[in-house]
């Protein structure tokens, strides 16, 4: 009799089994750096809208308008926070830009807020098309304004409406990094 050659059974297991464990450390290599790209992206992403929402929050700042004494609103600050403490501050001023997106065209109204979803920002003059803006990963939004004055003083609210402050910061901070300030100098110099 003579022995036939091939592979027995034990033998055909433990290298289907061997293959298996080869292809799902494989695969979960591979969906290892996929999730890793993934939230590369979205932090790269996230990073990005933050600068550009900065910038134009910091140009809509600088030429921010003036207002008069007894004059109609130009700057609204409303202080507030969550229950458990986090700042959601929201914002809005009237704006006149020299470049663009603003322009050297009517007053625009722009609009800064926190909401479950994020931070916010719309900037719209009259019929035109808006500028909307948001930023998901930011959770809260701390808002302070320099007053005018021998006085003045760094405060969590501004009753003067008809007229912004002198300088403004803004605290924006996400759910793992200390909130960063933008700190922009308001308006077209010192007006009553």
């Amino acid at each position: 009799m003579t022995r036939r050659r091939g592979f027995t059974l034990i033998e055909v297991m433990v290298a289907f089994v061997i293959t298996s464990l080869v292809v799902t450390l494989g695969y979960a290599a591979a969906q290892a750096g996929f999730d890793t790209d993934d939230r590369l992206a979205y932090h790269r992403d996230t990073a990005e809208a933050e600068i550009v929402l900065r910038s134009l929050i910091n140009d809509a700042l600088r030429h921010a308008v003036p207002g008069t004494i007894g004059g109609p609103d130009v700057f609204t600050l409303v202080n507030r926070a969550t229950p458990n403490g986090t700042p959601v501050d929201s914002l809005s001023f009237a704006t006149r830009g020299v470049v663009q997106p603003f322009g050297a065209t009517a007053a625009w109204q722009v609009s800064v807020w926190m909401a479950p979803d994020g931070l916010h920002f719309t900037a719209h003059a009259g019929s035109g098309t808006p500028i909307l803006a948001t930023v998901p990963a930011m959770i809260s939004l701390d808002v302070r304004v320099l007053g005018r004055g021998v006085s003045a003083d760094w405060r969590e609210s501004w009753e003067a409406t008809y007229t912004p402050p002198v300088g403004i910061q803004l605290f924006i901070g996400g759910p793992t990094a200390v909130p960063s300030p933008l700190t922009a100098r308001v308006g077209y110099g010192d007006q009553p």
